[in-house]
């Protein structure tokens, strides 16, 4: 139980842990939602983190992933595997503007989520903001990756290193934004 849920942290990590158990579309955060006078959470590192069986049994009206990233930057998730998450494994949006950036996921294991929502890990840039920075390496991919970039949302340094395995990337526009090269 309990988990990851930071509001402005400056140079935090989270190793060699574990994180679920919970029925309540609780989801475990990265950020402040509207930003609520804080800074963006900076330079945070989860290592080596087993994210599990977080769902909305005791609350289905709720939405819930293992892991939220908002207004957050410089953001590494690697070595880390999610399984049993209800929605998604990973959802990156802002909440509020700013958008999180520099957010890069390496050597993890993304499955495909109980109740999927799109695909294991999800961006949803909201309009009026942008998203940079992005790097996807070395990941196993059950399900998806999907970029909602459908609302003319500028999308720029998105990597998509070519030692991914499994399932592509989705996006729901192509962008010039978004390249397949090592990162």
């Amino acid at each position: 139980a309990g988990g990851i849920f930071i509001r402005d942290c400056q140079t935090c990590t989270f190793r060699n842990g574990s994180s679920g158990n919970r029925h309540d579309a609780y989801s475990q955060t990265i950020g402040a939602y509207d930003a609520q006078g804080l800074p963006p959470s900076r330079d945070i590192l989860v290592d080596n983190w087993l994210f599990h069986d977080m769902d909305r049994t005791q609350n289905p009206s709720g939405h819930v992933e293992c892991l939220f990233i908002q207004n957050s930057d410089r953001v590494t998730i690697r070595n880390s595997t999610f399984i049993r998450c209800a929605i998604m494994d990973i959802f990156i949006s802002p909440g509020t503007p700013p958008a999180p950036t520099n957010i890069a996921l390496r050597g993890n294991t993304f499955n495909t989520p109980v109740e999927r929502g799109g695909g294991a890990v999800v961006v949803n840039p909201d309009p009026a903001t942008s998203t940079s920075g992005f790097c996807a390496q070395g990941n196993k991919w059950i399900d998806q990756f999907l970029l909602e970039n459908d609302g003319g949302i500028p999308v720029t340094n998105y990597r998509w290193a070519p030692d991914n395995t499994g399932v592509p990337p989705a996006l729901l526009s192509p962008t010039p934004g978004f390249t397949v090269q090592a990162c």
